[in-house]
């Protein structure tokens, strides 16, 4: 393979390289970022190959203009993008670009399914391919600097250097197994912005779940969250910096009703107070003032039974036995919340189970029936030379 370990930093050069990858069916893509200190991530590198040759594009010194062509690279239908572990790398493009790739592949995904691991590395699965091994001793770079070193170009190329052949390889397995069609479903769910951002309602939900809020205070919890949410996007630091979660609870749970009172909490850091603290006792006012028809509703707590939690911790263990049966991650099959629900709710339909989301057509028909069997108690588990196996009972 090609390498061009030469910045990508003149428009003119860009196009060249873009209608060159135009004529692939499919095109490895990687991103370098920073974001340590930010709410946003910061791009610094964009890599790019095709099976024969690979590039490093300049993110820092092409403007959004000068980067259309590849912008429109990344959308072709036509193209298929094949990324690892690609939720950071379509993050990153999405949040600085508003544009993520697509069609893709995500290697991690298809490795998943194929037993090589759950989120495995590219080092290992490289390794898993065809023994290669590349470097992973600069992950924590500073890639915003310039100019890069050689040493830290070759190893930011390699990372897309073998991505199309590892692709190919994976596909071919997926095809004999008849799950090629559910990697590319499982991938393109970071094609999604939704599915990129959490928004506040969302992390108002999930926190309210702690079982400690009423609708006034809970009320409250949603304006913290927003405040939050707004000022880490605009200062852009990490949320932690400005208040974590367990603050927002707090302070929603006590609403605070003066500066002083404000004070007194940890995990909010003074200057936030100092500036924005009337913000806050504002936000404190006006949910005291919501009448009882403008509270919100609570989330629903779902708490399931001590015998349902003691089935529920066997299931997993059965689900395992038979993702490791059938060489696949048990992550891609059923999660802990799709188990307990299907437990407490005694729902053993498989069909149902694709009706309600809590679980992919593809997964109900791989190991819907066993794990309907289990629950029905005509299947279970035994030890046979220091391993569990998946048995099924007799018919009577």
């Amino acid at each position: 393979m090609k390498l061009n370990l030469e910045l990508i930093q003149n428009p003119n050069d860009l196009k060249k390289i873009v209608d060159q990858l135009f004529l692939e069916e499919f095109i490895a893509i990687d991103t370098e970022f920073i974001r340590e200190k930010t709410f946003l991530p910061e791009l610094a590198l964009i890599q790019v190959a095709s099976e024969k040759e690979a590039w490093l594009i300049d993110p820092l010194a092409l403007n959004t203009e000068e980067l259309a062509p590849f912008f429109e690279l990344l959308r072709s239908p036509k193209v298929t993008k094949i990324l690892h572990a690609a939720f950071g790398d379509q993050e990153c493009l999405y949040t600085h670009y508003q544009l993520t790739a697509s069609p893709s592949f995500d290697t991690a995904e298809a490795a998943a399914l194929l037993g090589y691991g759950d989120n495995v590395s590219l080092k290992d699965l490289l390794k898993s391919y065809n023994q290669i091994t590349i470097p992973k001793f600069l992950t924590r770079t500073y890639w915003l600097k310039r100019p890069l070193s050689l040493e830290m170009r070759k190893y930011a190329i390699s990372d897309v250097q073998y991505l199309v052949g590892l692709a190919k390889w994976l596909q071919k397995k997926l095809k004999e197994k008849n799950r090629e069609a559910w990697a590319y479903e499982l991938s393109a769910q970071y094609e999604k912005p939704e599915a990129l951002q959490n928004s506040a309602e969302e992390i108002s939900l999930r926190l309210a779940k702690c079982g400690r809020l009423t609708p006034r205070t809970y009320a409250l919890l949603q304006s913290l969250v927003k405040w939050r949410e707004a000022r880490a996007t605009k200062v852009n630091i990490p949320r932690k910096r400005i208040a974590d979660d367990n603050t927002l609870i707090n302070l929603a749970s006590a609403s605070p009703k003066s500066i002083d009172e404000l004070k007194k909490f940890r995990g909010i850091h003074p200057k936030e107070i100092e500036r924005h603290g009337k913000n806050l006792i504002q936000l404190v006012k006006k949910s005291q003032s919501l009448s009882e028809n403008e509270l919100p509703t609570l989330p629903k707590i779902n708490k399931i039974n001590a015998q349902d939690s003691r089935i529920a911790d066997f299931m997993t263990t059965f689900l395992k036995s038979l993702a490791t049966q059938h060489k696949i991650s048990h992550r891609v099959l059923l999660n802990s919340k799709a188990l307990k629900k299907m437990i407490s709710q005694k729902i053993y339909d498989p069909s149902v189970w694709v009706e309600m989301g809590l679980c992919s057509p593809y997964a109900a028909e791989l190991i819907g029936m066993d794990i309907q069997a289990a629950l029905l108690g005509k299947s279970g588990l035994i030890i046979e030379g220091n391993k569990l196996s998946v048995y099924k009972k007799e018919s009577d």
